[in-house]
């Protein structure tokens, strides 16, 4: 799939890389990049420069989305399982000026994740008034798009792959009120550290960053 006129950021290791070297004078100064970027750094060593929401061009991406679901009854219960699973084959960003920034399997310091596997499992079980769920949440590992240059050079350069488990359940009292609760991330699983020069140093949008939390509801129809 092809997308064109992409509005986004551009990964702010990227915009460093190609706009200072390594000393901190700026290079590619006659680029669009850089030139909308605006980077300077301070005696101090610190990198200030601008990374909104703007026009980049296009996005090209490719994979496959599979979705199984399989219902049957048993031991007195009505039962469904699920499996949705997301394969990444390509993930190109073009930047301003045309050059092509493949994030396929990365995880950036700031324009999200790209793994190439996600995979969600569910199985529910249902009685006549009640029913309860477990979920299985797998990423796959990926390597820090900040250490793509050299990975010997980074403290943490990749991420391993994650499982989250999670349970539910809910219990309607009659035909109007219902009473849910759960449990995410059941293992308590910490988010995965990696070097990506973004102030947590891990993707808030990608793990849970809460550990283990309940959770209770209840919903009312009219």
């Amino acid at each position: 799939m092809a997308i064109t006129n992409t509005i986004t950021s551009v990964d702010s290791n990227y915009v460093a890389n190609q706009c200072l070297d390594a000393n901190g004078n700026k290079i590619n100064e006659g680029t669009a990049l850089c030139q909308s970027a605006n980077i300077s750094i301070d005696n101090t060593g610190r990198i200030a420069f601008d990374n909104g929401l703007q026009n980049i061009g296009e996005t090209n991406t490719s994979g496959f989305d599979i979705n199984v679901a399989y219902t049957f009854e048993g031991l007195g219960l009505d039962w469904k399982a699920g499996l949705d699973t997301s394969i990444l084959d390509t993930y190109e960003e073009f930047d301003q000026d045309g050059n092509a920034v493949d994030y396929t399997g990365y995880i950036t310091g700031g324009v999200g994740a790209y793994a190439e596997l996600k995979t969600n499992f569910n199985l529910t079980a249902a009685g006549d008034d009640w029913s309860a769920t477990y979920e299985a949440r797998y990423i796959d590992g990926m390597d820090s798009f900040a250490c793509k240059d050299d990975p010997s050079d980074c403290y943490a350069p990749s991420v391993d792959s994650i499982v989250y488990h999670d349970i539910s359940a809910s219990y309607d009292i009659n035909e109007t009120v219902r009473l849910s609760g759960g449990v995410n991330n059941v293992l308590d699983e910490e988010p995965p550290y990696y070097t990506g020069n973004n102030d947590s140093n891990t993707d808030p949008y990608t793990y849970d960053v809460l550990g283990r939390y309940f959770f209770v509801r209840a919903s009312v129809k009219f």
